[in-house]
């Protein structure tokens, strides 16, 4: 089942400690929700345990920088079926 921009939303949120409402395909982990390194590692692994997305690689850990770019980035590795 596809991973929907609301389901993403609802994790990041959880994540990073902030309203839903305030994650949008814009939103910047860096700048917006002052993610460092170890953050986006620990929202790589909720990743895999919520979605089963595999475990990714550092350098496109550092390729992603907005939410949409990460909601991009689960469409093309998210498990098919």
């Amino acid at each position: 089942m596809p991973i929907s921009f609301e389901d993403l939303r609802e994790l990041i949120a959880q994540q990073f400690d902030k309203d839903s409402e305030d994650v949008t395909m814009e939103t910047a982990f860096v700048e917006d929700l002052n993610a460092d390194s170890l953050d986006l590692v620990d929202l790589s692994l909720a990743l895999e345990d919520q979605f089963g997305i595999g475990e990714m690689e550092p350098e496109e850990i550092d390729r992603i920088k907005t939410v949409g770019d990460l909601y991009q980035y689960i469409q093309e590795h998210q498990p098919k079926g």
